[in-house]
């Protein structure tokens, strides 16, 4: 049957790549402070594991965009890695820490071992503060960064701070002190008009000590207020404590993400606008074979407050056969149709994150008038699976084919029929040809030569290609070209993604059963990240050894509690 459902498979991913990179960075941030080695292929126990929550959220505003914490001694994982690993690789594991030491300090006159070590405490915490600490539209965008290192032996961290002024001062700095409610500030202006400033800092709550840096002074000012009015800080945020009471595993590190606060970041300034202060992610991170598993609590607007019961997806679904090794990004589960109901009737409609998921949808969706929950969600109720693999060729903002596939069904093909009389009112035509041995559905438009220069040729008509479809067993399957279909064909015969050693070890961690998952292979995905998302170049710079190493990335669902959005994430890691 002539089909023009190929709707589907001409979606550009610019918008869902926009989204995905928030996502992918925002998990990333988490890892920017976990200094540790983790490609042995023994798990580490939990010895190297704390069921505590972070101190230094009192010295965070509650609305911060990021904050992230490791709450174990990076010496502390050094030595339990060289006593898990084979005899051989110890000296690896030493001159990894060392290289990770020498990178942190680089551009300081610091030594770790001599400076750091002998006072760092068990809590290394990072934070985004603000978006823009003078709040003036007018000069532009300068975040707020503030780093609280624990310290174990208050002597040796003050001592610290005078030798990093002391070399300051010598080099020609403008070091100023400032004294702000009972509070030692000191700060001076790099010869490339940044700022650092170091406090140190007694928190009343557990009577830890910290030393603080921040990229302003009004940074460390604003730690000083959040530690004397409490109910400013992001330990008394309900939405915080909502979200980490769920975290209920051993970890290593912990981290909060305020989605409004980073989606303005990223220019979507409605998003803001329209918080009620919720939309709010924590991740708890463990240690596992290959990686790091996180524990995701996800707080929003929720207008139901039942659980959801997943689909019993225990196993990898057969469309998964279809989708390429070189699958950038792969998206699988069963009854797309349930899925997005019970989200949609999660969300309020005045809800910001209800918005960025419409929003994000309709942009998908308008260059072909579709309405995709009417027009596509509704008839995939069997498995489905959706991948996107990089274009041989390229044009300006089309770097990536589509592939989807659902397995057919009453509805699909009604589904399909209709999208049929869709494509005719968009103007696409279709014809058959064939694949090899395989018949194969081409959605296309005509167009005439251009008059300057074939005047005399227009017995010639030109078809560029929207979309193509093929039916394969009980499957349909969709794609944005040609090429692309060759290669889900193929993947089935040649092997496919799931065949992938990547693939199958991030899937193995994940629990089940659950909702499906997602997957992203992160090195193809990282230059669009990079391009798309600018909190990401900060992320390089303060996590450059994790982020060399990262591979892989996967995520599932498994349903909520108390009003609380579950799931869990793995992040592949390798040499």
């Amino acid at each position: 049957m002539a089909d023009k459902s190929c709707l589907i498979a001409a979606m550009k991913p610019r918008s869902f790549f926009t989204f995905l990179a928030i996502v992918v960075v925002i998990l990333l941030s988490i890892a920017s402070g976990i200094l540790l080695w983790l490609i042995a292929n023994t798990p580490l126990s939990r010895q190297t594991t704390q069921t505590a929550t972070p101190v230094a959220t009192i010295f965070v505003p509650s609305t911060a965009p990021a904050f992230a914490s490791l709450l174990v001694n990076p010496e502390e994982l050094e030595a339990y890695q060289r006593v898990v690993v084979a005899p051989q690789s110890r000296r690896f594991v030493h001159a990894y820490f060392s290289e990770i030491k020498k990178r942190l300090l680089a551009k300081t006159d610091l030594n770790y071992e001599r400076d750091i070590q002998p006072w760092l405490g068990d809590e290394i915490s990072l934070a985004c503060t603000t978006i823009d600490i003078d709040r003036d539209p007018d000069n532009g965008r300068q975040p707020g960064y503030l780093l609280a290192l624990a310290t174990k032996n208050k002597q040796r961290s003050q001592e610290f701070l005078d030798l990093f002024w002391s070399s300051q001062a010598l080099a020609g700095s403008d070091v100023t002190f400032e004294t702000y409610k009972g509070a030692t500030i000191i700060y001076n202006k790099t010869a490339d008009n940044n700022w650092v400033a170091t406090t140190f800092i007694t928190s009343p709550v557990a009577g830890e000590q910290f030393v603080l840096f921040a990229n302003h002074p009004k940074v460390l000012r604003d730690a000083i207020n959040n530690v004397q009015v409490p109910s400013l800080s992001l330990q008394n945020s309900s939405a915080y404590q909502s979200a980490v009471q769920q975290l209920t595993q051993p970890k290593i590190a912990l981290g909060f993400i305020n989605i409004p606060q980073i989606a303005a970041w990223s220019g979507i300034e409605s998003f803001l606008a329209n918080s009620q202060g919720k939309d709010q992610i924590a991740l708890a991170f463990s240690l596992t074979e290959g990686g790091l598993l996180a524990e995701t609590a996800l707080i929003a607007d929720w207008n139901s407050t039942n659980s959801l019961v997943p689909p019993l997806l225990s196993y990898p679904v057969q469309t998964l056969k279809y989708l390429p090794t070189t699958s950038v990004l792969a998206v699988a589960g069963i009854n797309l149709q349930q899925m997005w109901s019970e989200i949609a009737a999660g969300l309020a409609n005045n809800d910001p994150l209800a918005q960025l998921f419409n929003q994000l949808l309709a942009d998908i969706g308008a260059p072909w008038g579709l309405d995709l929950p009417k027009d596509i969600f509704s008839w995939v109720q069997g498995e489905y699976a959706l991948a996107l693999l990089p274009r041989v060729e390229a044009a300006a903002g089309e770097d990536f084919d589509w592939i989807f596939v659902a397995q057919r069904s009453p509805e699909a093909l009604q589904g399909i029929e209709h999208l049929d009389v869709l494509a005719q009112q968009q103007g696409f035509s279709t014809g058959a040809f064939k694949l090899g041995e395989r018949e194969i559905f081409a959605w296309t438009k005509l167009s005439a030569p251009d008059a300057a220069e074939k005047a005399d040729s227009f017995s010639e008509l030109t078809a560029r290609v929207f979309g193509v479809r093929a039916s394969v067993g009980d499957y349909d399957i969709f794609t944005s070209s040609i090429q692309a279909m060759a290669a889900a064909l193929a993947a089935s015969e040649v092997g496919s993604l799931s065949d992938t050693v990547n693939f199958r070890q991030a899937i193995s961690v994940l629990p089940s059963p659950n909702y499906g998952y997602v997957y992203l292979d992160f090195k193809a995905a990282e230059r669009i990240i990079e391009r798309r998302f600018p909190l990401f170049k900060f992320l390089q710079a303060s996590s450059q050894l994790i982020v060399e190493r990262l591979r892989a990335i996967a995520i599932t669902s498994t349903g909520s509690e108390a009003g609380v959005r579950r799931a869990e994430l793995f992040l592949g890691l390798g040499l």
